[in-house]
């Protein structure tokens, strides 16, 4: 027996054979102390069901203060571990109620002959802390019956589970939800599940070896998406195991799990460093809407569009230089001048212009020199808001980055402002385009336009909006003579069609 065994220090060496420590049943070490391997400079772990042995007979194993494994902390009290196995088994006691943590505070690898971890039970978080957790067999952790979120605080993010020969995470029953690391599954999956009803959250992270779950089980990625490493969305592929009786959604990218903005049905990918967000480029496709969750950093924007009349709208959700904006039709032609709505009186709209800067969300109006041209807009390292448009100046000029049916107020075509309320199905207002909201003018029909650049008014008697339901439009409102042969998105019955 070595019930009155507590070693805490001393130096262990034999001149031949192997030297070992054997005691079958508990440590022999006093708490908080280890053996380490002075030829390897590594700690070892202390076994109480098998022998420690030292490799080599020149080996020397001392004993002394033990290195913290991970500490456990419930209901903010915290519990210090010498011990993995032990922290591992203290977590899995743990309850929702206990609001456990169980951070890493050193790297660990699987000893060959533990196999792999086992999680059967318990609810907690794993912080991986920067650290690592490896193993070369089966897989590194097996969830199987715990409420397991992983994570990583660390600053770094090189909080990492990794398995050389199969799969890094391996998650059949309970639940399992990742808010950070990176997962190496080599000669395997990052995840993997082949068992149903397994729930599987994803929020964030790096999953270089892919991951594979049954058909009847259920991914979550609640406003986040999957990219691959040219920064494209990754679309699962379902497969059928014919042999094996089940079906599966897998892929074998590698992949990380992100924030995302979108244009019409494309998802970009956000990257989130110190609670802001970054996109390394977002191209505006016009006609197609712009959403996001959050404010951004984008590294380049870029937006064009063809105008075909003097007088158009513009709104767009990142600051906009001035000078920058040109022709696409010819390099370094800026035709394009940009206008706040001072008022409006009689019918009348007067404008102001804007020399420098156009501010992310500003609905302003658009004038062309000529009779149109293709408006091109880049602008670097500027701020993308996700907020809704804001009114332009003192009066109602409100933008969409989105698109909508309005069905008061004023939309533009053929170079006048007309009243949507005329409409029996109201007025669509393509995305990056602004409108005058409410209807307190005494405008009945429309609204023309005084431009400051001739010096005369220019209005002309604004009779009716020659709309009708069969028609066809551009996205400025110029209706056409028929439904159009070019691909592109139109306006037609009131809504957007798009003519392919």
């Amino acid at each position: 027996s070595c019930d009155s065994l507590a070693i805490s220090g001393g130096k262990y060496y034999v001149t031949s054979g192997t030297a070992r420590i054997y005691t079958p049943g508990k440590s022999a070490l006093a708490p908080g102390y280890s053996y380490y391997n002075i030829r390897r400079g590594k700690e070892m772990e202390d076994y109480t069901d098998q022998p420690i042995f030292a490799e080599l007979s020149t080996d020397t194993v001392i004993v002394k203060q033990a290195s913290v494994k991970a500490v456990l902390t419930k209901n903010g009290k915290d519990t210090i571990y010498y011990s993995f196995n032990s922290a591992i088994a203290a977590a899995q006691q743990c309850t929702a109620n206990d609001n456990a943590t169980l951070k890493l505070m050193k790297n660990r690898t699987v000893p060959s002959n533990e196999g792999y971890i086992t999680l059967s039970s318990g609810t907690f978080t794993l912080d991986l802390n920067g650290d690592t957790i490896s193993n070369f067999y089966s897989q590194t952790i097996l969830v199987s019956g715990a409420n397991l979120t992983i994570t990583d605080s660390s600053e770094g993010q090189t909080g990492t589970i990794k398995n050389l020969g199969a799969h890094a995470v391996n998650a059949q029953s309970g639940s399992l939800i990742i808010t950070g690391g990176t997962f190496i599954g080599s000669g395997g999956y990052s995840i993997y599940n082949d068992e149903e009803r397994m729930n599987i959250t994803l929020l964030s992270g790096s999953y270089n070896g892919g991951i594979h779950y049954h058909a009847n089980s259920t991914l979550n990625l609640p406003n986040v998406a999957m990219f691959d490493t040219e920064g494209n969305e990754i679309a699962l592929e379902y497969t059928e195991y014919v042999d094996l009786d089940y079906n599966c959604y897998r892929t074998e990218k590698p992949f990380t799990v992100n924030p995302y903005y979108t244009v019409g049905d494309v998802k970009g990918k956000l990257t989130k460093v110190d609670n802001k967000y970054f996109a390394d480029k977002l191209t505006l496709v016009d006609g197609m809407p712009f959403s996001s969750e959050y404010d951004f950093t984008a590294a380049e924007t870029e937006y064009s569009r063809t105008m075909t009349t003097k007088w158009g709208t513009i709104c767009l959700p990142f600051d906009v230089t001035v000078s920058s904006v040109t022709d696409k039709t010819e390099e370094g032609y800026q035709p394009f001048n940009f206008y706040y709505v001072d008022d409006i009186n009689d019918d009348v709209m007067t404008l102001s212009k804007e020399t420098q800067k156009v501010s992310a969300g500003t609905g302003m109006i658009l004038r062309h020199d000529g009779t149109g041209g293709e408006v091109s807009i880049k602008e670097t390292n500027v701020e993308v808001s996700s907020n809704a448009a804001c009114a332009s100046n003192a009066t109602d000029l409100w933008g969409t980055f989105t698109g909508k049916t309005i069905n008061m107020g004023y939309y533009i075509a053929n170079d006048k402002f007309w009243n949507a309320a005329n409409r029996e199905e109201g007025a669509v207002v393509p995305p990056y385009r602004a409108y005058v909201a409410g209807s307190g003018w005494a405008a009945a029909k429309g609204i023309s336009i005084l431009d400051p650049e001739e010096g005369t008014t220019g209005v002309t008697t604004v009779t009716a909006d020659k709309t009708d339901a069969d028609a066809w439009y551009t996205l400025d409102g110029v209706k056409l003579g028929a439904k159009p042969n070019k691909a592109g998105i139109y306006i037609h019955g009131g809504k957007k069609v798009v003519v392919k």
